[in-house]
């Protein structure tokens, strides 16, 4: 199967991997790669988030494999543009959880669902092996390993597997508090700010970014980055 080119753009004096330039964000790149390889049930089921890109990554790859998605998401339901580029795809429908506030709430009617059903069940953040194995050849086949990258920090995932693709470089998380229990392996150094996930990002970086999640590593970035650091532009 072949995929888009990953692209490594400089900004700023920035190496910049532009995951906003592939079709569904970076994960999308991943997932439909394991849809192709792995997963042979015809239907997907998730438990979603409103400000994320996994849910529209995770509708694109079914789109381009020929897989239903069923997402789980927190009421009330909220209207952010990510959300509707999500329900726009017509392979991916959405059930409203009335009991749920947040993403970790949900998981529990997508398990049920896809055992009653037959849907095959991923995880948040799609943080199991299969995945995870396939995102670190992804990395390692980008660039060689760099003296310092920085990264968001969401479900945990990409922080995760930057540290196993590239052991001797210097990891940096910017925690965006999406789950106050959020492991992020043992990076070098997590970063807090103050916005809450529901924000939009206050100073966008110079390139497009996901405005409530890859986008707020900018202001860390520009303050404490090293010249010619990679930042890890997911979508």
């Amino acid at each position: 199967m072949n995929y888009y080119p990953t692209v490594i753009q400089q900004h700023q004096g920035f190496n910049v991997v532009r995951g906003d330039l592939y079709p569904g964000g970076l994960k999308c790149r991943v997932l439909t790669q394991l849809f192709h390889e792995v997963i042979r049930e015809k239907e997907v089921a998730y438990a979603g988030c409103y400000f994320g890109h996994s849910g529209f990554a995770l509708g694109t790859a079914g789109f381009l494999t020929g897989k239903k998605i069923k997402l789980f998401l927190p009421s009330p339901e909220k209207d952010t543009y990510i959300h509707r580029q999500v329900v726009s795809l017509n392979n991916v429908s959405c059930v409203t959880v009335d009991t749920a506030e947040h993403q970790d709430g949900t998981f529990g009617e997508a398990s049920k669902y896809a055992s009653q059903n037959g849907a095959y069940l991923l995880p948040i953040g799609f943080d199991y092996d299969a995945f995870n194995s396939r995102y670190v050849d992804v990395i390692q086949s980008l660039c060689e390993s760099p003296e310092e990258v920085w990264v968001s920090g969401g479900s945990g995932v990409t922080a995760k597997c930057l540290q196993i693709a590239w052991p001797n470089t210097r990891v940096n998380v910017v925690n965006l508090n999406v789950r106050p229990n959020a492991h992020f392996g043992s990076p070098h150094q997590v970063w807090n700010i103050p916005e809450k996930l529901s924000e939009e990002v206050w100073n966008p970086p110079p390139w497009p970014s996901a405005v409530f999640y890859d986008a707020k590593e900018w202001q860390i970035v520009r303050e404490h980055a090293k010249p010619g650091a990679l930042i890890w532009n997911i979508a």
